[in-house]
């Protein structure tokens, strides 16, 4: 059995992420976006992702989360910054 994970592939950085980008995937359990240029996430980034387990953005240019980011994730267990 294999936890539903996104990861981004490493040709590419990430640099900014739309409000609500990954809400088609409801059963997501872990999100890893390390090593990219993401500098800021607004609540609302992620949505409907309640299952979600796993966070992982270190490498990133966050500086700072604004209150409410990752309220809305009742299940997670693991947030690497």
């Amino acid at each position: 059995w294999q936890r539903p994970c996104l990861q981004r592939k490493q040709t590419e950085e990430i640099a900014e992420l739309e409000p609500g980008w990954v809400s088609n995937v409801p059963k997501l359990r872990i999100l890893d976006l390390r090593n990219n240029e993401i500098v800021e996430l607004e609540p609302g980034w992620v949505s409907n992702v309640s299952n979600l387990q796993g966070l992982y953005l270190s490498g990133n240019k966050i500086a700072k989360l604004a209150n409410g980011t990752v309220s809305d994730m009742p299940n997670l267990e693991s947030l690497d910054l």
